[in-house]
């Protein structure tokens, strides 16, 4: 067998050793559910974003003002991951799944931070401390249960097409995430949207009942580390013949 012949066992060799392992994808904890503005006439149980990942079925985050004249803004909501998050595939399900018809959110952006958990999500519902070093997720690959339809444009996904009772949006990024210690949710104001939105509501209000995050990684199997060291080996030994 001649350098050459040897030269593409090898490279096949650690093709598979990097191209094969095991995934793992795991549910992420929230914590310290924070918003910019949360809606104070409860339709039913917390309207806050602790509401959307504490207990789910106690209510939801909701954004109308019902201060004067009702009406419904942009506004921002947080959280922190309870430990390191470290991916290649983040897969955020945002469902809307209330009893109020069509409350869904119209317009909305992603991103993650890596900042320590003291500086950012104080737990406050109305006027909680949001600010961090965001880094906007982009590239989103996204689905919805009622028949939506998805456009992206600056890293902000609007929703239009059908309009259903109830829905689920599914997102996902694939990428390497490192050390994320929050995520953040900006729901956007857009023209197509009643009242502006942010919600698809003819309000412009949406109710997030629950906000979940799995996190995916691929870990090499041990055979890979193996593999990986014979085809050292094998290159060391051409070396010196």
């Amino acid at each position: 067998m001649n350098k050459n012949t040897i030269s593409r066992l090898v490279i096949t060799f650690l093709f598979l050793a990097f191209s094969t392992g095991q995934i793992f994808s795991a549910p992420i904890t929230f914590q310290q559910g924070t918003g910019t503005f949360t809606q104070t006439v409860a339709t039913s149980g917390d309207n806050s974003p602790a509401g959307s990942v504490d207990d789910p079925s106690s209510g939801g985050w909701a954004i109308g003002d019902f201060t004067g004249e009702f009406s419904t803004s942009a506004q921002i909501a947080v959280w922190e991951t309870a430990t390191n998050v470290n991916a290649t595939q983040l897969v955020f399900q945002l469902s809307h799944l209330s009893a109020a018809s069509q409350h869904n959110i119209g317009h909305f952006r992603l991103s993650v931070t890596s900042d320590l958990r003291t500086e950012f999500a104080d737990g406050l519902g109305n006027g909680g401390d949001v600010i961090a070093n965001w880094t906007e997720l982009t590239n989103p690959i996204f689905s919805g249960t009622g028949g939506e339809t998805f456009s992206v444009s600056n890293n902000r996904i609007l929703v239009g097409g059908n309009n259903p009772t109830n829905t689920v949006y599914t997102v996902q990024y694939n990428g390497s995430f490192s050390n994320i210690t929050g995520v953040r949710l900006e729901v956007l104001e857009d023209p197509s949207l009643a009242t502006n939105g942010p919600g698809r509501a003819f309000n412009g209000n949406f109710v997030l009942t629950e906000f979940t995050l799995d996190a995916t990684t691929t870990v090499p199997e041990p055979s890979t580390f193996l593999l990986l060291n014979l085809c050292l080996l094998v290159c060391y030994r051409l070396r010196r013949a």
